[in-house]
């Protein structure tokens, strides 16, 4: 079985996102991508927010559902990395469920909606599980292939991405900032993995 293709899943997911994002942004009226969260393109009452949540972010997920699920069925992992994709699984479901129920226009915390503590709530434990999930992985990888080393990237990447997840709850102005090296720290990681990825395939 030739599963060589699945590789290009992350890298496809992350070109999703950034086109999702940038167009978005175009169609947003002064948005500034380092203030600004990603989610408020898809806030309620936002331009196109229909588009941005539901064919931009949550497609964006799906290509690495995808991914995550094959290489759960068709390949034989340790337990370790078991434990980190079916984290980085969780990671994905709860950004659909953070795209599902959007926040408010402009953030609003003065109507602080139960979809946006949804979001809020949802899109933390989606970040949390993302960056806990790529140690796990890249710790039972190395464990399993000698040649390809990728514990020093998973711990490199996951406290650049921890750091970026603290600051983001911080009022600093730079919010967006930080969530867009986040997200960019995650994908290198998955990007870099799938195009290393040497586990053997179940019978």
């Amino acid at each position: 079985m030739n599963l060589n293709y699945i590789k290009y899943l992350p890298a496809i997911s992350f070109l999703w996102l950034s086109a999702t994002v940038l167009i978005g942004g175009i169609n947003y009226p002064n948005y500034n991508h380092i203030s600004q969260f990603i989610s408020e393109l898809g806030a309620n009452g936002a331009p196109n927010n229909i588009i941005v949540n539901y064919l931009g972010l949550v497609i964006t997920e799906v290509f690495l559902i995808i991914y995550f699920t094959i290489l759960l069925r068709c390949y034989k992992l340790n337990n370790f990395s078991k434990i980190g994709i079916y984290l980085l699984l969780f990671y994905c479901y709860f950004l659909v469920v953070a795209a599902v129920f959007p926040i408010e226009y402009e953030f609003s915390t003065e109507t602080y909606s139960i979809s946006q503590k949804i979001h809020t709530v949802a899109g933390g434990l989606a970040y949390l599980m993302g960056i806990v999930g790529i140690i796990f992985i890249s710790f039972g990888y190395d464990r399993m292939n000698y040649q390809k080393k990728l514990l020093p990237y998973g711990v490199a990447l996951g406290l650049v991405s921890l750091l970026c997840f603290v600051l983001l709850n911080i009022e600093n102005g730079l919010q967006g900032l930080f969530q867009r090296i986040l997200e960019i720290s995650v994908y290198l990681w998955l990007i870099i993995f799938s195009f290393n990825f040497r586990y053997k395939i179940s019978a």
